[in-house]
C-alpha cells in the first residue's frame, strides 16, 4: 500500500488494524485527527519511508498537536524521508487564554528547521478556505480575516461567500492578491447585497476588470441600511492593482453620488485615464462622506486633473488625494495650485516623487501655495 486516507482515526485505533499498514506506505491523509499524538506515533511507527503526511485537526484544548517543536523532533527522528507535511490545526481561543497564546504557538514554526530546511510556507488554497468557511459559520467572535495572497480561486471564494451570508461578526475582510478575477467578485457581490456588518473590504490584485467592477458597484448600491437611504455599512473599499479602466470607473459614479458611509476608496495601479477621472469627478461633486481617494500609478494627465479640480470646488469632504506617479505635467500642477488657494478644506495632496515634482515646478515657473 502506497497511499492511505483516513477519515475516522478513532476507528483505525479501536479496530487494532495497525498491522495491516505496510512499511511501503508513502502517503497518508487523516481528515479527522482527534486523538493524541501518542497514537499517531503508533500508527506511523512501521512507516519510516512516508513522504507525504496531511493532518486536519479541530481541537478543544491546546495540546501537543500545536507544538512546532514536537513536530520538528518527530519528523527528524521518525519520518526522515518526509518531503511534504500539510496540516490544519484549529482551536477556538477562549476568554481566559493569554493574549500571547497565538504568538507562542507560531514561534516554534519560525525555527530554521521549518523556514530553511523544509522551506515551510502557508498557502490556504481552495481546500483550506473550505475549513475557514466552516469555522466562520459557527464562530461568533472573529471580526478580522486576512487571507491575502493564498492562491484562492473563484471556487474557494464561493465557499467563503456562502459562509459570510449568515455571519454577523466579521467587520474586515482582506482577500487581496488571490487573482480570482471577475468570477470571484460575483460571489463577493452577492454577499454585499445582504451583509450589514462588513465595514472594510480589500480586493487588491485580483485581476478585476470591467465586469467585476460592475458587479461590485451594483451590490454596493443595494447594500443599504433600510432606515438610511443609500447608506451601506462599508467605509473602506480597496480595488487597487487590478485591471480597471475608464469603463469600469464609470460604474463607480452612482456609488459616489449616493453612498453615505464610504470614507476611503483605493484605486491606485489600474488603467484609469482622463475620461475615467471625469466619471469619478462627476460622482465626487456632491459626495459628503469620502475623505480619501488614491489614484497613484494611473496614467492620468492634465485633463484628468482639470476634472478633479472642478469637482473639488464643490466637494467639501475630501481631505486626502493621491495622484503620485501619474502623467501630470506643468499645466495640471498650475490647475491644482489654483484650487489650493481657494479650497477651504485642509487637503493632503500627494503628487509625485520629489524629483519629478521639482522638475514640474521648474517648467511651470514660480508657483506660490498659500497654505493656511
Amino acid at each position: 500500500m502506497n497511499y492511505c486516507k483516513i477519515d475516522q482515526f478513532e476507528e483505525i485505533i479501536k479496530s487494532s488494524c495497525l498491522t495491516t499498514i505496510q512499511s511501503s506506505l508513502t502517503s497518508l491523509t487523516i481528515t479527522n485527527f482527534s486523538l493524541s499524538t501518542k497514537y499517531l506515533e503508533l500508527l506511523l511507527s512501521p512507516t519510516p519511508i512516508l513522504r507525504f503526511l496531511k493532518l486536519i485537526a479541530h481541537r478543544q484544548t491546546l495540546d501537543s498537536v500545536f507544538d512546532g517543536m514536537y513536530w520538528q523532533q518527530f519528523i527528524q527522528t521518525k519520518l526522515p524521508l518526509l518531503d511534504k507535511f500539510d496540516f490544519l490545526f484549529s482551536y477556538y481561543l477562549k476568554q481566559e487564554d493569554n493574549t500571547n497564546t497565538l504568538d507562542m504557538l507560531i514561534a516554534p514554526f519560525r525555527a530554521p528547521f521549518w523556514l530553511n530546511d523544509k522551506q515551510c510556507d502557508c498557502l490556504i488554497g481552495d481546500t483550506g478556505i473550505q475549513h475557514i468557511a466552516t469555522m466562520l459559520q459557527n464562530n461568533m467572535a472573529i471580526a478580522i480575516l486576512n487571507i491575502n495572497y493564498n492562491e484562492i480561486s473563484a471556487n474557494g471564494i464561493q465557499y467563503l461567500a456562502n459562509a459570510l451570508q449568515s455571519n454577523t461578526t466579521l467587520t474586515t475582510l482582506d482577500i487581496g492578491g488571490n487573482h480570482f478575477g471577475d468570477e470571484g467578485i460575483v460571489y463577493i457581490a452577492d454577499v454585499l447585497r445582504s451583509n450589514k456588518t462588513l465595514t472594510e473590504l480589500y480586493l487588491a490584485a485580483n485581476d478585476i476588470g470591467e465586469n467585476g467592477v460592475k458587479y461590485l458597484c451594483d451590490a454596493l448600491e443595494h447594500n443599504t441600511v433600510t432606515i438610511i437611504p443609500y447608506s451601506s455599512t462599508l467605509t473602506i473599499v480597496d480595488i487597487s492593482d487590478n485591471e480597471i479602466s475608464d469603463e469600469g470607473v464609470s460604474y463607480l459614479t452612482n456609488v459616489l453620488r449616493n453612498n453615505r458611509t464610504l470614507t476611503t476608496l483605493k484605486l491606485e495601479q489600474n488603467n484609469i485615464e482622463d475620461r475615467g477621472v471625469q466619471y469619478l469627478a462627476d460622482g465626487l461633486r456632491n459626495n459628503i462622506t469620502l475623505t480619501k481617494l488614491t489614484l497613484a500609478g494611473n496614467p492620468i494627465g492634465d485633463d484628468g486633473v482639470h476634472h478633479l479640480v472642478d469637482a473639488l470646488r464643490d466637494n467639501k469632504a475630501l481631505t486626502t488625494l493621491d495622484l503620485s506617479y501619474s502623467n501630470i505635467e506643468a499645466k495640471g500642477i498650475l490647475c491644482i495650485a489654483d484650487i489650493l488657494k481657494h479650497n477651504t478644506v485642509a487637503l493632503i495632496l500627494l503628487l509625485c516623487s520629489l524629483y519629478s515634482f521639482s522638475a514640474i515646478l521648474k517648467d511651470a515657473c514660480s508657483i506660490e501655495f498659500e497654505l493656511q
